[in-house]
């Protein structure tokens, strides 16, 4: 398939919509193998909608097992608010607590919230977790690179001068974003290949 863009984009929206049609076109896994991606507990989760109808709390724990056996627990009544992904990606997943996006979705928000863990740590747990709810590869490796590119960064003990800003949600990036998503859906690559394209942008 084809994937390559007939024209640079300038205009973010733009250029998210135009991923978003790429995604649509791909299997929800099929016959993939989700299997070696960890386990959950306390699912389906269960949530109250705030008033406001975006921010939400946890009304049962759950916890996510990663593959490499380290534990993300989220307790009851944690607080979330959906903006451990940047809005404007909210159109390739319907909304950060639907569908089989949900139970991760939940998980990365929580420990975006509390910053418990570094900013790596989690937003490659996202991944896994995703691929753990049988979201399918190039779905999942998408949203990790826009969260990894665009979503939220914090300082680590020792090494808060090493920690850069995510980019900007802007049209000076919407020729790369959709450059670096129509490879690693033409290619299927992994978590690891697209933080290399992600990173890539920061030293050109």
């Amino acid at each position: 398939m084809n994937t390559k863009p007939t024209l640079p984009f300038t205009d973010f929206d733009v250029a998210v919509g135009y991923v978003g049609s790429l995604l649509a076109k791909q299997s929800e896994g099929g016959l993939e193998a989700f299997v070696g991606y960890g386990s959950y507990d306390g699912i389906p989760a269960q949530i109250e909608l705030d008033d406001n109808g975006r921010s939400a709390r946890l009304l049962r724990a759950i916890t996510y097992h990663s593959p490499k056996t380290v534990n993300w627990p989220v307790p009851v009544n944690a607080w979330l608010d959906g903006a451990s992904i940047p809005r404007i990606f909210w159109t390739f997943i319907g909304g950060p607590f639907e569908g089989k996006y949900r139970a991760a979705s939940i998980v990365h928000d929580h420990f975006c919230i509390t910053k418990a863990r570094s900013w790596r740590e989690t937003h490659l747990m996202f991944h896994h977790a995703m691929r753990c709810s049988g979201v399918g590869k190039v779905q999942a490796t998408v949203m990790y690179y826009a969260v990894y590119r665009f979503g939220p960064r914090w300082d680590e003990p020792g090494l808060e001068s090493h920690t850069t800003a995510p980019d900007d949600i802007s049209g000076a990036n919407a020729e790369s974003f959709v450059q670096d998503a129509s490879r690693i859906i033409a290619d299927e690559l992994g978590p690891e290949a697209a933080s290399e394209l992600a990173d890539a942008h920061r030293v050109q």
